[in-house]
């Protein structure tokens, strides 16, 4: 009998060691509780506020939790940048809960530290940078049934370019 992986993810958020490394049943709104309350997810990604003032928000293709003021600034980047959706009036859809499950405020963070990008930019630099544009085409596609099938081999820090090339709809027609 043939097993149906169509809702399974794989952990991907550190891959520092392997112990993540393993399938989990995908579970919508279960699995956005955990996110939520993720100790690297209590914070805003863009200017740490914690507690009360912390995320009430995420940016849906860039994985990661906002505060109100951020998702404000994120909402003025446009979609193709950052979708912003609330975590409190809006009802995300299982993809976005998927794409969230995948990255989260720390893989963004160490995906952005080994591009050399400080802590601290400006998201109106982070976000326009080609590593942010190659980061939000991995995560879509990791999310994909696709990457379920086809693995390309992606290095820890690949070339922008190469990365970009990776995931693009030439690269899925030239690999069939």
């Amino acid at each position: 009998m043939e097993e149906n992986n169509s809702n399974k993810i794989t952990d991907n958020k550190d891959n520092s060691d392997n112990t993540n490394n393993t399938d989990n049943i995908f579970n919508g709104p279960y699995e956005l509780e955990k996110l939520i309350e993720n100790p690297d997810n209590k914070y805003c990604f863009d200017c740490g506020s914690s507690g009360i003032n912390g995320p009430q928000y995420v940016s849906v293709n860039n994985a990661i939790f906002l505060c109100v003021k951020c998702a404000g600034v994120h909402k003025g980047f446009g979609i193709n940048v950052s979708i912003v959706r609330s975590l409190k009036l809006d009802t995300l859809e299982d993809k976005e809960i998927k794409l969230l499950c995948i990255g989260g405020n720390k893989r963004f963070r160490k995906f952005l530290n080994e591009y050399s990008v400080p802590d601290k930019a400006d998201p109106e630099f982070i976000y326009f940078i080609n590593a942010a544009e190659y980061y939000r085409k991995l995560l879509k596609y990791e999310s994909t049934d696709k990457h379920d099938k086809i693995t390309p081999s992606i290095p820890v820090k690949p070339d922008i370019l190469k990365g970009l090339d990776l995931i693009s709809n030439s690269y899925y027609e030239n690999s069939n």
